[in-house]
């Protein structure tokens, strides 16, 4: 029986990062292997450091970039959006981290700890979600596997969640370039990931489907509660980031025309009118909705492994991460379920050919599960 260690990101106040999480672990697990998430509890100066004094500046610009860096942490607005992103964390983890603790096998570890983990696992797996993202790791290499041998370091659907590498520090580049070399397998969620990795080191790579649809609606409502979410037909609405006033007054205005009631679930910006719910409870709400409106990958995820109708905006905080919606509305063509800000709600009709959506998903989860066995599973090799 292979060990295996798996390398997310962690935390307990995102759905779709736990239930990909989840996912990985239990397709893993069917296929005969013995699964670890591990956690790595980093100290607050040990994150300052890579940000900081492991930026390797050696330009001017990336001089300029760090003191722009540093004031935009000080900022009233920044130090304000940072007192409500803290208490928005600390309200989900009281909700989220019970399901981390009942279905997710989790090993926590000390940074100083990393390097003893090479010798307790057969071989590791970097994804999914956006274990790559340069804006989250910056120079650390524990999300690159970097403690680990070659021959024990795969990646699964891992993202980077941006379209292009940060031109500064001058040096990412360079650091992203050589923490990619010595993989064993590489797959990427998104194309603008596959379009990166060929970029840094001339590699085609795979686009594989995100973990969670590796699962099909039987095995997820394996894990539901029967009974509806809500009694009134609704319309579910989630945004990660916050929608501009005049999303919301296109949301009320198709509620009305549709005679639904109007549920909020909080996404990363603390409101104590929306609800919070458990990662298998937020499965259930979007499976129960008559539409959902969002800018979640993983809400359109669902949406589509429950058939749910839905309706997809930009995200507003101008984060750049639609390259992974825009590959899975591809794969499904479901492109014109993305909604302009400008447009009205009701104007927006999608077609929604779920019998041709069906088709398709029961095709990548066979395909994500194959490239599992075939260049992780079966791939590995002992030194």
């Amino acid at each position: 029986m292979k060990k295996i260690g798996i390398i997310t990101l962690n935390g307990d106040f995102n759905y779709g990062n736990r239930l990909q999480n989840f996912a990985l672990q239990q397709i893993l697990k069917k296929e005969g292997a013995e699964v670890d998430t591990i956690a790595v509890k980093r100290k607050k100066i040990d994150k300052l450091k890579h940000e900081f004094i492991y930026s390797h500046i050696s330009t001017i610009a990336d001089i300029k970039f760090i003191i722009q860096k540093l004031i935009g942490k000080i900022t009233p607005n920044s130090l304000r959006k940072r007192k409500v992103y803290k208490k928005m964390i600390n309200a989900k983890k009281d909700v989220i981290a019970p399901f981390s603790s009942e279905y997710i096998s989790q090993k926590t570890v000390k940074q100083s700890e990393v390097a003893d983990l090479n010798d307790k696992y057969d071989l590791f797996i970097a994804g999914s979600d956006q274990v790559w993202n340069p804006n989250i790791i910056s120079f650390d290499d524990t999300n690159f596997l970097g403690f680990a041998d070659s021959h024990k370091k795969f990646s699964y659907s891992a993202s980077f969640g941006v379209s292009e590498i940060p031109a500064t520090p001058k040096k990412l580049r360079d650091h992203f370039r050589k923490s990619l070399t010595d993989f064993q397998y590489i797959s990427v969620r998104e194309n603008a990931g596959k379009k990166i990795i060929k970029e840094l080191i001339n590699v085609d790579v795979e686009v594989a489907p995100d973990p969670t649809l590796l699962l099909s609606k039987q095995e997820w409502m394996e894990f539901l509660k029967p009974e509806k979410y809500h009694e009134t037909p609704y319309l579910l609405v989630y945004f990660i980031s916050e929608p501009a006033k005049e999303t919301w007054k296109q949301i009320q205005c198709f509620a009305e025309a549709k005679g639904l009631k109007i549920i909020k679930i909080m996404g990363d910006s603390y409101d104590p009118k929306q609800q919070i719910v458990t990662p298998l409870d937020f499965i259930r709400s979007i499976c129960f909705a008559e539409y959902v409106i969002t800018d979640s990958f993983h809400s359109c995820v669902f949406s589509i492994v429950t058939n749910t109708p839905f309706f997809v905006y930009e995200r507003s905080d101008g984060k750049g991460v639609s390259s992974r919606i825009d590959t899975l509305l591809q794969t499904f063509g479901l492109e014109d379920t993305r909604v302009k800000i400008e447009t009205p709600l009701l104007t927006v009709n999608p077609a929604y050919h779920f019998d041709q959506v069906n088709s398709v998903l029961m095709q990548e989860k066979k395909r994500g599960v194959e490239l599992i066995r075939k260049h992780i599973l079966n791939n590995f090799v002992t030194d």
